[in-house]
């Protein structure tokens, strides 16, 4: 059995999936196996997913209809053999050092998962985006509370998970699905360590910025946030307090993207995070901070207040010049 297995969905990436696949086949850490899932690609990436499947062995190809990233993980789980999973967004690429960084440090600090840091790659310009400064291992619970917080990346790439506590599938979200499995599979194990290492290159798309910019894109967290809280409650992984001011403060995160939107129904929407924010109350100052814990009294006292003061807000936010990064098509 091979010790890592690494998956790679893949999507209409023809132009970009040979220099991912021989990244994976140039890794110092040669214990392997690779699952190429091909979600019903449309280009040439089915014919050079056969091809790498017959010039190595180590390579897997299951070629499905299209259901999706989320849906393209959960087969490659189930294919897997290796005792640790490692996911790779087929228009990125690794490090040769990329597994077996992440081995050594899961193994060398007993942990079931290792993150690393990433380069995010324009096509004129390289962004290092490092996680920690120096080695950091975290309990479990910790880490859960990181990733609550969105202290924590919850991005599958750049990590490697022991395939054991990966026990509840990938959800199919436009968004966020990664944000709403990782604290599940967190809670099955006892140590995360990251990484200051950063052998992985992401890959910056205009279509992943039209993505990452959609309207309602903050909205959607809205029902991970209440499956987070009730999971969390559950199963007793933070004091109480902790899990409802944690829960406050993403609510007023999403209320804040919505007051500042153009989105016609947004008094609508706020009124729905007000009655999702209600039975939380009251939350730890301590714990949400002090401008969070302002604006939850706010939209708890007036939702047409709260939109007037966050949109007035707005004006005085430092405008940043327009990125001069140039995306890949």
């Amino acid at each position: 059995m091979p010790a890592i297995s690494v998956i790679i969905p893949v999507y209409n990436v023809g132009v970009y999936l040979d220099q991912c696949v021989q990244s994976v086949k140039k890794q110092t850490f040669s214990d392997w196996e690779l699952i190429l899932i091909d979600d019903g690609s449309t280009d040439n990436s089915p014919l050079l997913c056969d091809q790498y499947a017959r010039d190595d062995a180590r390579i897997h190809v299951v070629h499905q209809p299209n259901h999706g990233v989320a849906f393209s993980r959960n087969t490659g789980i189930r294919m897997a053999r290796g005792e640790w999973v490692a996911f790779v967004d087929s228009d990125d690429w690794l490090e040769p050092d990329y597994l077996q960084i992440l081995h050594q440090g899961a193994f060398s600090n007993d942990s079931d998962v290792a993150i690393c840091g990433r380069y995010e790659e324009h096509q004129n310009v390289r962004r290092p985006l490092p996680i920690t400064k120096g080695t950091a291992v975290f309990t479990a619970q910790e880490a859960i509370q990181k990733v609550y917080q969105r202290d924590l990346q919850s991005c599958l790439w750049s990590m490697l998970l022991r395939r054991s506590i990966m026990q509840e599938p990938v959800p199919s979200f436009s968004r966020y699905e990664d944000h709403a499995v990782l604290y599940k599979w967190f809670s099955h194990g006892r140590q995360v360590v990251l990484l200051p290492d950063l052998p992985y290159h992401f890959r910056v798309r205009k279509s992943s910025l039209m993505h990452q910019n959609s309207s309602n894109g903050e909205q959607e967290l809205m029902p991970i946030v209440s499956e987070m809280y009730e999971f969390i409650h559950e199963h007793q992984i933070l004091p109480d307090n902790v899990n409802r001011s944690i829960a406050a403060q993403n609510y007023i995160r999403i209320a804040k993207e919505v007051a500042r939107s153009q989105d016609n129904s947004k008094k609508r929407i706020l009124q729905s995070i007000r009655k999702a924010i209600a039975p939380l109350l009251p939350v730890d100052l301590s714990i949400t901070g002090s401008k969070p814990y302002r604006r939850i009294r706010l939209l708890m006292f007036s939702p047409t207040l709260f939109i007037h003061v966050l949109s007035f807000s707005q004006l005085f936010v430092l405008k940043h010049k327009p990125s001069s990064r140039i995306p890949f098509e």
